[in-house]
């Protein structure tokens, strides 16, 4: 796939900055909240924006359209919103119980 590395590059920048404004790392700040299913007692699996990032990213890699500076925007906001994501300390967090990650969160660095 041709991309064109600067407008990777500032897409990544403006996705990552976007993604901390929606999803701050502040817990209960969310502008959105997040795609939680419970599937049992107090169990849940959480669709993490980082999960969407990568999907995305495999689905680009696979059928990448024809234009550059489209793959290389959907390429940069991908990866923004992907590594923003990984970069919460309960971003393993799928499938979990809801009091394990309630003690996360409140244990999570400022």
């Amino acid at each position: 796939m041709d991309i064109n590395y600067p407008v990777v590059i500032i897409a990544a920048a403006v996705t990552s900055i976007a993604a901390e404004v929606i999803h701050p790392h502040i817990y209960g700040l969310d502008l959105l909240p997040s795609f939680r299913i419970e599937i049992g007692d107090n169990k849940y699996l959480h669709v993490h924006h980082w999960l969407y990032g990568l999907t995305g990213l495999t689905i680009l890699y696979l059928w990448p359209t024809p234009k550059k500076w489209f793959n290389s925007m959907l390429l940069g906001g991908l990866l923004g919103m992907f590594a923003q994501g990984l970069s919460y300390s309960t971003s393993h967090f799928v499938l979990y119980d809801r009091e394990r990650f309630e003690i996360a969160r409140a244990n999570e660095p400022e």
